[in-house]
C-alpha cells in the first residue's frame, strides 16, 4: 500500500490580524456576527447543496473524511479519517476512522455513519452527487464501490486509477465526505429519501458548530461543539444575518453592530479601508463571475455571437472601478493558481472593442442586432457589471433587458434551463485544470431528463464531443506536462466557442471589525472555529 502524499501548493496563507485597539465592537466577545446575502440558501443537506454561502457554513458545521489546511486547500490533512491509504493499483483507497468521537444526539460517530453519507450522496443524485459520480461511482455499483469492512475501515474502489491529486480534495474533503449521524437521520426518512427533507433544516454531523436555528431569509445560528476534536472554538456562537446590500453592511460593520461584512461594493471597501476601527481582508478564490448563454436560443447559440458579445465589457476599466476590490479579468474557464491554466495574458484575449463586436454580429447574420432577456442576481456586483454590458450592447443594436431578482431564483432559472442569459459565480473547491473542465466544457448526458444540473454546461445545454473526449483524456494523462498542454488546448477553444463569457475572477473579499484579532481562511475556506476576539 502506499502512503498518500501531501501537496502542498501554498495560495492563500492563514491571516493573522494582530494590532491592539481600543475595542469598538458592541457584539458580545464570544459571539461573531456576520452580514451576508443568504437568500440563495435553501437547504442544509450535503448532498443537495452547491452554492458558495450554504457550503461556506457547512464547512464549518460538518466534518469531512479529510480536511484541507488552514494554510491550502491543496495540503490535505487527516479529518474523521485518522489515515488513509492508495494501493499499488491506485484504484483502492482504504480508510482509517478517528475513534471517541460524538454527534451532537449523542451517537457515537462511526464507519457506517461515513458508508451510509457517501453512499446517499450517490443515490439521492442532487447538487453534490457528481463529486463521487464523477469517479465512475453509480447507483448501480456504490454498495460495492464503498464499504466498510470492519468497525474501523471504509474501502472506496474506483474504476479507473484517477489522479490522487483531484481525488483526495473532490471527493474526500468537501461536501460530499460530511460524515452524518446515519442513526439520528434515518429517524426523520420518508418514501426513501435517505433523510433529504429534514436535513434540508436540520444537521446531524460533527463539527466545530451546530446548526441552533435558521430563519430563511433573516438569520443563521451556530453553536459551538464544546467536544470538538480539534479544540473549543473561541466563539460560542456564530450569527449570520440576511443583509444583502453593501451600504446597511458598511453602516453596521463601522457603528459595530457586525463583525464581519460579505457584500460590500467598491465605494463602501474603500471607506472601510480607511476606517481606522474598520479594515479590509481579501485573498484569492478559484471563482468567477460569468455570463451564461442558452444554447437552445437560435440567436445565442451562434459563436460570433457569443464573441460579439466578450468585445461588450471594458475589462480593464471595470478592473479599477467596479471591481477594484472583488476581481481582477480573467477570461477562461481555469482561474489563475490552478494546475494547466493559461497565463495571465493568455487568459484575457477580450477587450472593449465595439467595432469588432458590431462586425461579429453582423457576420452572424444579425446586423441590426436584436433583444434578449438578461437575469441576474440583485446584490454586488451583478447590477454593476449588467448595466454595463447593457449600456454598451446598446451601442451596437443589442436590447438587453435586466431582469434582478434574488440570487437563489436566478440559479433556480439557470439549472431549469428557463433562461436566455443568466450572470452567476461558480467556483471549484480544488485548483486543479480538470475541476473546472469538467464541469463548464464537458457534459456527461445533455438529455432534459438527465438533469445533471450540478453541470453549468448542461444547464446552457451545451455538448460537443470535442471537449468531453479532450476532459478524458486530460484526466488519465499521467505526464503532468503533456495534461497541462491538454488543458490549454481546451481553454483556448472554450474561449472562441464555449456557452460562457468569464469576466473576472474573484478575491473573497471580508470587511472587518478591528475587534477580529484573528481568522484563517485558505482559498477555499474560511474557519470560523480559528476567530479570535
Amino acid at each position: 500500500m502506499l502512503r498518500h502524499p501531501s501537496k502542498a501548493i501554498a495560495l492563500a496563507a492563514s491571516i493573522a490580524l494582530g494590532i491592539p485597539f481600543a475595542a469598538v465592537a458592541e457584539t458580545p466577545r464570544d459571539t461573531l456576527v456576520i452580514a451576508w446575502n443568504i437568500d440563495n440558501l435553501y437547504t442544509f443537506d450535503p448532498a443537495g447543496i452547491g452554492e458558495t454561502t450554504t457550503d461556506e457554513i457547512m464547512n464549518n458545521v460538518c466534518d469531512p473524511l479529510i480536511l484541507t489546511s488552514y494554510e491550502s486547500a491543496t495540503k490535505l490533512e487527516p479529518g474523521i479519517a485518522r489515515s488513509w491509504s492508495i494501493g499499488e493499483d491506485g484504484m483502492t483507497w482504504t480508510f482509517k476512522m478517528r475513534q471517541g468521537l460524538t454527534h451532537p444526539s449523542g451517537n457515537p460517530v462511526t464507519v457506517k455513519d461515513v458508508e451510509w453519507s457517501l453512499r446517499r450522496v450517490v443515490l439521492l443524485n442532487l447538487n453534490s452527487a457528481n463529486l463521487i459520480t464523477k469517479w465512475g461511482i453509480t447507483k448501480d455499483n456504490v454498495m460495492q464501490a464503498i464499504r466498510a469492512t470492519d468497525d474501523e475501515t471504509l474501502v472506496v474502489t474506483f474504476d479507473k486509477p484517477y489522479a490522487q491529486s483531484i481525488v483526495g480534495p473532490y471527493m474526500f474533503a468537501g461536501r460530499a465526505a460530511f460524515v452524518l449521524d446515519s442513526v439520528e437521520a434515518k429517524k426523520h426518512e420518508k418514501d426513501g429519501d435517505h433523510a433529504n427533507k429534514w436535513l434540508a433544516a436540520n444537521t446531524a454531523c460533527v463539527g466545530a458548530y451546530r446548526l441552533r436555528s435558521w430563519q430563511a431569509n433573516e438569520t443563521i445560528i451556530l453553536e459551538r461543539n464544546d467536544n470538538y476534536w480539534r479544540g473549543q472554538p473561541k466563539m460560542r456562537r456564530v450569527i449570520v444575518r440576511h443583509v444583502p446590500e453593501s451600504g446597511p453592511e458598511r453602516l453596521q460593520l463601522e457603528k459595530g453592530d457586525i463583525d464581519m461584512g460579505r457584500v460590500l461594493n467598491a465605494s463602501d471597501l474603500a471607506g472601510i479601508e480607511a476606517n481606522p476601527n474598520t479594515r479590509i481582508l481579501r485573498t484569492p478564490r478559484t471563482q468567477f463571475y460569468y455570463v451564461s448563454f442558452n444554447m437552445q436560443d437560435p440567436i445565442l447559440s451562434k459563436p460570433k455571437v457569443r464573441q460579439a458579445i466578450k468585445y461588450l465589457v471594458d475589462y480593464e476599466g471595470l478592473e479599477k472601478t467596479v471591481m477594484k476590490y472583488e476581481g481582477r479579468t480573467r477570461q477562461t474557464l481555469v482561474p489563475i493558481g490552478a494546475f494547466g491554466a493559461l497565463s495571465v495574458e493568455d487568459g484575457k484575449p477580450f477587450k472593449l472593442d465595439l467595432e469588432k463586436a458590431k462586425q461579429l454580429i453582423a457576420e452572424a447574420g444579425h446586423p441590426n442586432g436584436f433583444e434578449k432577456e438578461f437575469a441576474i442576481g440583485n446584490a454586488f456586483p451583478y447590477p454593476d457589471l449588467a448595466q454595463h454590458i447593457q449600456a454598451n450592447a446598446a451601442k451596437i443594436g443589442i436590447k438587453l433587458n435586466i431582469v434582478q431578482m434574488a440570487y437563489g431564483q436566478v440559479i433556480q432559472k439557470h439549472r431549469a434551463r428557463n433562461f436566455e442569459m443568466v450572470m452567476s459565480a461558480y467556483y471549484i473547491t480544488i485548483p486543479d485544470a480538470h475541476g473546472f473542465v469538467e464541469q463548464m466544457a464537458y457534459n456527461p448526458d445533455n438529455r432534459l431528463e438527465a438533469k445533471h444540473v450540478q453541470y453549468p454546461s448542461w444547464r446552457v445545454s451545451f455538448f460537443d464531443q470535442w471537449f468531453n473526449d479532450m476532459t478524458d483524456k486530460a484526466l488519465l494523462e499521467r505526464d503532468q506536462g503533456k495534461r497541462e498542454a491538454l488543458y490549454h488546448e481546451i481553454q483556448k477553444r472554450h474561449m472562441l466557442e464555449g456557452p460562457f463569457a468569464y469576466l473576472f475572477q474573484t478575491f473573497r473579499v471580508m470587511g472587518l471589525n478591528k475587534s477580529i484579532k484573528e481568522i484563517k481562511v485558505n482559498e477555499d475556506r474560511v474557519w470560523y472555529a480559528t476567530v479570535t476576539k
